[in-house]
């Protein structure tokens, strides 16, 4: 569903970067990811809610420096390129408040967070709670592997995610085993067939790893390492 190249980078827990975004948006990679927490009706960005840095937020990490860039680009988040760009959101608290929140700080930009409004829009994937309806089409949603939904909800569905450790313990040393494979092709090929992507979270974070989830075909390969995933996928990429 991707070409091979950085893309298909997911800069996990993107916030514990250095400079949280900028280094995977100067790297291209196509996803990076962030925890969120409401405290008096803002978002606050952080892994635990001990972690809170009231300078830290949605806004000033990750929604306003994407506003920024829509308006210096025309209308794209990089300049010259319809590559896409996905914003995804674990949600950490009470999920229908954060929601609603997020719903409210995204409505001022559809035109940057809708694809319905402007094809080249980022979009905004959230960790699925069980209330996936009446949230505007500027919040996707990220599913689990054989979880089951309405139709109408699995059409709010942007990719599938799962626990790699479900499926397999193979962390890159040694071969992978036979059944391992078999399990892991016939999930990529069955999230295919349902127009979704796939990621995994809780990989072995290396090269071994990410060449062997390349040659799957999974098409976010998440990393807490963006520049060195992003020089990998480049070199690796298919010409």
């Amino acid at each position: 569903m991707f070409a091979q190249n950085a893309s298909r980078g997911h800069s996990h827990n993107d916030y514990w970067q250095a400079h949280p975004f900028f280094t995977a948006y100067q790297h291209k990679l196509g996803s990076v990811e962030a925890d969120i927490w409401a405290i008096d009706g803002e978002l606050h960005v952080a892994h635990e809610k001990k972690e809170i840095d009231k300078n830290k937020t949605l806004d000033a990490l990750y929604i306003l420096p994407i506003v920024n860039l829509f308006a210096q680009n025309k209308g794209r988040i990089w300049k010259n390129s319809k590559q896409s760009f996905q914003l995804m959101i674990d949600l950490k608290d009470t999920p229908y408040v954060l929601l609603n929140i997020l719903a409210k700080k995204l409505e001022p930009y559809r035109h940057i967070f809708d694809k319905t409004v402007n094809p080249n829009a980022v979009t905004v994937v959230v960790s699925a709670s069980d209330t996936l309806l009446n949230f505007p089409e500027s919040i996707r949603f990220d599913g689990r592997i054989g979880k089951e939904y309405t139709q109408q909800e699995f059409e709010k569905i942007e990719l599938l995610s799962e626990d790699f450790s479900n499926f397999s313990a193979w962390k890159g040393i040694g071969m992978m085993s036979r059944n391992d494979l078999i399990r892991l092709k016939t999930i990529v090929y069955d999230t295919h067939q349902q127009g979704k992507k796939l990621r995994f979270w809780n990989t072995g974070d290396n090269e071994i790893v990410w060449k062997a989830l390349l040659n799957l075909g999974v098409d976010y390969i998440g990393t807490d390492q963006p520049e060195m995933l992003a020089r990998f996928l480049k070199k690796n990429s298919k010409k």
